[in-house]
């Protein structure tokens, strides 16, 4: 297996003593490796491309074994082989789109420009109920959103449906990708795209049935 990226995660201890008295669990079934320089930090391999993985640690007592919660959970997707780049992946969580749910999202949110009147943000919202955005209204079954302020390549969506349909996803340099998305569970749509574009549609023959978790894309 190839190693294709390394990711490198911190977090911040509760107290002093959290720190002192403590070491760092990582929830997930990887290898992870605590840096020299921060007792609060940790690398861990990565090695399937396109994928997203989720992250969340918990701080355990060295003397009784005893754990404690866990912490919030973050997430990273490695783009697909030969593309560069730093993915980004813009959730809906943290930080919360700006009103309440319910409310339009409109403009500049996290390096991209979801336009006016073209979107709408939820709490709480699909199979794992986290915070989501979808088309502002029944009308119509596509809707766009523009990288801003420079093109950057679109590595996947995470998206969920009440109502099944083919989701579209396509941008200003033609480059397309079609998934037939079901009911249910969340779904990772993976574009494979090798080039940064700027304004991207997403068409759904659902229209606002879908719902959008998360944005991954990458700077070149």
């Amino acid at each position: 297996m190839h190693v294709l990226a390394r990711c490198v995660a911190s977090w911040s201890p509760r107290s002093a003593a959290d720190s002192a008295a403590r070491g760092a669990g990582w929830v997930l079934g990887l290898t992870l490796v605590l840096l020299t320089s921060s007792p609060t930090a940790a690398q861990v391999t990565l090695a399937w491309v396109g994928q997203t993985y989720y992250f969340a640690v918990a701080a355990y007592d060295r003397t009784d074994g005893s754990e404690s919660v866990k912490s919030n959970e973050v997430s990273t997707t490695l783009p697909p082989s030969g593309e560069t780049g730093t993915p980004v992946t813009v959730t809906f969580d943290n930080p919360v789109p700006p009103g309440s749910s319910g409310d339009v999202l409109n403009g500049l949110f996290q390096g991209i420009d979801f336009g006016s009147e073209q979107w709408r943000w939820e709490s709480a919202a699909g199979p794992e109920g986290r915070n989501a955005i979808y088309f502002d209204s029944y009308s119509g079954n596509s809707r766009t959103f523009t990288f801003a302020p420079a093109p950057r390549t679109l590595v996947s969506l995470r998206v969920f449906t009440e109502v099944a349909g083919r989701l579209t996803v396509r941008d200003d340099l033609d480059q397309t990708m079609v998934q037939e998305i079901t009911t249910g569970a969340m779904q990772l749509v993976t574009t494979g795209w090798t080039q940064a574009s700027t304004t991207i549609t997403v068409r759904f023959t659902a229209g606002w049935e879908l719902g959008v978790d998360e944005l991954t894309y990458t700077t070149p």
